[in-house]
């Protein structure tokens, strides 16, 4: 609510209407449906300060038209001037109480309140419109403002109202009670089944998740199971490559140590010295440690030709 609508102005809205409808003969719970109207609008923000009492007085005509009984709008047909041929409504009211209901309401309206009679009813509608055009009250709202009401006039309920229609009073409350029960109930019913629902699913999603995280952890293992076998393989062909190169190193003489001593190999796999010394000419020392050289790297002596050359005595 808007800070200038203080709650004391609002109980002095509703005590001065209180005794303007009891002086015009108005039903206390006609008072009691209209404090339920004017209500629903301050919480919604649609009165303050300057329009409380027009508003009051909007929602205090659509009540005595709702809750009055023998109440009938009085329609006006259209003058002969008039090119509508359609009779117009008025916001009048007509009772059987006597003539002087509604005439002394109004004038409560206009003298005590200062309110236009064409503002009045111009804002009925609007308050109509506002309320969105639901005008039904439970009766515990209406017997809230009705009790407090009594307390104010300082009246009892039983008498007001008498025996049969207190006890028919009483029978609606406690029958808004028992289906207002019922339909809590309902609710929290409601309420326990989606919860269960959601549980169920979580349940489910649960279960989905740890088998997919099951299904996700065996191919992790597989592949690093599969990734080790491969590396193992590849490491185990390098090491055969290796010894078969070590093999056949070994089994083949190094040619460093004939291109040392001056042999090379033939196509017939004959050893041939290539660059003889002078001094083994005639099986000289020289020549003898050569072929002693050439025993020791492996070499029989039927397969060394020595190239001698023939001395020349001339």
């Amino acid at each position: 609510m808007p800070p200038s609508l203080t709650l004391s102005k609002i109980r002095n809205i509703k005590q001065q209407a209180l005794l303007a409808c009891i002086d015009s003969n108005i039903e206390v719970s006609t008072v009691a449906l209209a404090c339920v109207y004017f209500e629903r609008l301050a919480l919604d923000c649609r009165v303050d300060k300057s329009n409380r009492r027009l508003t009051f007085a909007a929602c205090l005509l659509i009540a005595i038209k709702i809750n009055e009984a023998n109440v009938a709008l009085v329609t006006e047909t259209p003058s002969k001037n008039t090119k509508k041929s359609v009779g117009v409504i008025k916001s009048w009211i007509k009772t059987n109480k006597g003539g002087d209901v509604f005439a002394s309401i109004l004038e409560f309206f206009t003298h005590d309140w200062g309110l236009s009679l064409k503002t009045l009813f111009a804002a009925e509608f609007g308050v109509f419109a506002a309320l969105n055009f639901k005008l039904h009250a439970t009766p515990s709202q209406v017997a809230f403002h009705f009790k407090r009401m009594m307390k104010i006039l300082d009246w009892s309920p039983i008498d007001y109202l008498g025996k049969s229609m207190y006890e028919q009073w009483q029978e609606c409350l406690v029958d808004e009670k028992i289906r207002k029960d019922a339909k809590e109930q309902r609710l929290e019913q409601r309420q326990q089944r989606s919860e269960k629902k959601l549980l169920q699913l979580q349940h489910k999603l649960k279960m989905i998740e740890e088998a997919h995280g099951n299904q996700h952890q065996q191919a992790i293992y597989d592949r690093v199971i599969n990734d080790s076998d491969e590396d193992l393989s590849k490491q185990s062909l390098p090491n055969a490559n290796q010894r078969t190169s070590k093999i056949s190193l070994k089994k083949k003489p190094g040619l460093k140590i004939f291109n040392r001593i001056g042999l090379k190999k033939s196509s017939n796999n004959l050893v041939t010295l290539v660059s003889p010394s002078k001094n083994s000419i005639d099986g000289g020392n020289d020549g003898v440690k050569n072929s002693k050289f050439a025993s020791t790297i492996g070499v029989q002596d039927n397969t060394v030709k020595r190239s001698v050359s023939t001395p020349n005595f001339s």
